[in-house]
C-alpha cells in the first residue's frame, strides 16, 4: 500500500478513536452498538453489490445537542443545520465504520470485463446527527473513506470463498485504485398517517426525502414506506426508508416492539464512484443510468435491549452496459447497554 494511503487511513482511525472516546463519559443507559452484514447469497450471483459489514454505534436521547459527545470539529459544522438546536425535538449521534465491495457477473475472468462494471471495494467511516420527535426525523451526516486496495476488500472477499469453498475472484487486480472519498448527506421522514389495522397492531405511512453530495455518490430521493406492526412510535426515530443502505437501530424507547415494512424509493443519481471511476486517475467505468428505483421488504423486532432487522432489496439497473443483480439480503443485529 502507498506510504501516502497508510498515512491516511492511520489519521482516519485516529479520528475514529477520537470519537469512540468521546463517548465514554456519557451515560452507559442511552449507548447503542449494532453490526451489519449485507449480502447478495439470496439471488445466488455475485455481480454488482456483493457483500458488505459494518459496525455502529451511538447515543441517543440528548434533549440537546450541547449535552452530545460530538467532537467540536463536528459540532461546528452541524451546528448551523435545521434541528440541530430544536428544543421540542429529542437528539442523538451514531458512528458507522463499513467495508462495501462491488465486482462484475463473471469473477472468474482474470482479464478486464469491460462491459461490467469495475471491481472496487471501500471503507467507510460515518457520522451522523438525529432530530426528531413523533411526527419527523431528520438526520444530516458526513463519510468520509478510501475506495481501492486500501480498502482491503479483495482480501476478504478471497477469505470468505475460501472459508466457503467457492471460487476467488480473478480480477481484482483491475479495482479501482486508491482514492479519498466523502459525501454529504441528509435524510427526512415524515409521519403522513397513522392508524390501528386491530386493537393491537398499528400502521403508519412514511414518506421520506434524500440527498447526498460528494465525490463517493450524490443523489436525490423520495420514498415511500408502509409499516405494521406494535409499538411504532418506539421504532419511528429508527426508521429508513433504505434501511440496507443505512442501518439505523435507534429507537424512541425500549419497549418491545415489532413491524415488517415495505419501501419504495426513486432517485436520480449524479455520479457513484463504483461505476464512474476514478475521479482524479483513468480507470475502468461504465455509463451510470441516473434514474434508478429500489424496493425494500423487511421486518424488524426489538425487545429490551436488543433487536434485529431482516431486509431483502431489490433494484433497477444501475449501469447501461449489462443486467446487474440489484438484488440482495441485509441482516442487522443491535444492542443497548
Amino acid at each position: 500500500m502507498p506510504s501516502r494511503y497508510a498515512t491516511c487511513l492511520g489519521a482516519l482511525l485516529c479520528l475514529l478513536i477520537a470519537c469512540s472516546e468521546a463517548c465514554h463519559g456519557q451515560d452507559q443507559s442511552n449507548l447503542w452498538h449494532a453490526v451489519t452484514w449485507e449480502n447478495d447469497f439470496i439471488a445466488d450471483d455475485d455481480s454488482g453489490y456483493t457483500n458488505g459489514i459494518g459496525y455502529s454505534w451511538g447515543y441517543q436521547g440528548f434533549g440537546s445537542m450541547r449535552r452530545s459527545p460530538l467532537p467540536d470539529w463536528l459540532k461546528l459544522i452541524g451546528s448551523p443545520l435545521p434541528a440541530y438546536n430544536d428544543p421540542t425535538k429529542q437528539h442523538a449521534i451514531s458512528y458507522r465504520v463499513a467495508q462495501a465491495m462491488f465486482t462484475p457477473a463473471d469473477i472468474d475472468v482474470e482479464e478486464l470485463i469491460v462491459e461490467d462494471r469495475p471491481y472496487a471495494g471501500l471503507l467507510l467511516w460515518r457520522a451522523s446527527t438525529h432530530h426528531f420527535d413523533h411526527q419527523l426525523s431528520q438526520r444530516y451526516g458526513l463519510t468520509l473513506g478510501v475506495v481501492g486496495p486500501a480498502s482491503g476488500a479483495e482480501q476478504v472477499q478471497n477469505a470468505i470463498h475460501q472459508l466457503i469453498g467457492v471460487n476467488q475472484a480473478e480480477g481484482w487486480d483491475h479495482q479501482l485504485a486508491n482514492e479519498l472519498v466523502f459525501a454529504l448527506s441528509t435524510e427526512q421522514l415524515r409521519r403522513m398517517h397513522q392508524g390501528n389495522l386491530s386493537q393491537k397492531i398499528e400502521y403508519d405511512w412514511i414518506l421520506a426525502g434524500r440527498a447526498d453530495a460528494g465525490t463517493l455518490h450524490s443523489e436525490l430521493g423520495m420514498g415511500l414506506g408502509f409499516r405494521f406492526g406494535r409499538n411504532l412510535d418506539s421504532s419511528f426515530a429508527g426508521a429508513g426508508i433504505m434501511p440496507t443502505r443505512n442501518p439505523n437501530p435507534m429507537t424512541w424507547s425500549l419497549r418491545r416492539e415489532w413491524h415488517t415494512f415495505i419501501n419504495l424509493y426513486a432517485s436520480y443519481v449524479f455520479n457513484d464512484i463504483t461505476l464512474d471511476g476514478n475521479t482524479f486517475k483513468d480507470s475502468h467505468a461504465v455509463t451510470l443510468i441516473h434514474e434508478q428505483l429500489f424496493v425494500v421488504l423487511g421486518f424488524s423486532y426489538s425487545e429490551q435491549n436488543w433487536g434485529t432487522t431482516l431486509s431483502i432489496q431489490d433494484g433497477s439497473n444501475s449501469f447501461e452496459e449489462a443486467d446487474e443483480n440489484g438484488l440482495f439480503a441485509s441482516f442487522t443485529y443491535d444492542w443497548h447497554w
